[in-house]
């Protein structure tokens, strides 16, 4: 899983962003075949199963619904959406200073354009200091729709 989070941290476009989603999931069927299910991996043809995958996330981003965002705000949003994951909330300032996904005009631009197509919202606190990043229910919907993709795709 820690190799899987560096590939996230290391790639810029939206369509790596996905294939690292993807690997997560081959991830978990590999362990489930390793703990004794082999037939779930000798039943699919995994290259098949990932180019219909693939073809399933295309056909879903020409939708007119669907959020059109680019790499940047595609890494900076799943980061937000980890972050919310687990219980946790990311800070403004800690999202402008992750360098790893752009420079702090990029990121702070990024956002702005988040919250414009309202894929994330501002939380602030007591303290008018702090600015919380979270998902909106249109982010939700987001990940949903794309987790959606990788269901029909293992279905099929």
């Amino acid at each position: 899983m820690i190799f899987i989070d560096l590939l996230v941290s290391n790639f810029t476009d939206n369509k790596y962003v996905i294939f690292v989603i993807f690997i997560n999931y081959l991830y978990t069927i590999i362990n489930r075949s390793i703990n004794g299910d082999l037939n779930l991996v000798k039943n699919k043809d995994l290259q098949e199963i990932y180019f219909l995958f693939l073809n399933l996330v295309r056909s879903v981003e020409e939708l007119p619904n669907f959020p059109k965002l680019d790499a940047t705000e595609n890494q900076l949003l799943n980061e937000v959406a980890s972050k919310w994951k687990k219980g946790e909330r990311l800070l403004v300032s800690d999202a402008i200073a992750k360098r790893e996904i752009g420079s702090p005009a990029t990121l702070h631009a990024r956002l702005k354009q988040l919250r414009d197509k309202d894929m994330v919202t501002y939380v602030i606190e007591t303290d008018g200091r702090k600015k919380y990043i979270e998902p909106t229910e249109n982010a939700l919907k987001y990940f949903s729709q794309i987790s959606n993709c990788m269901i029909e795709a293992t279905a099929k």
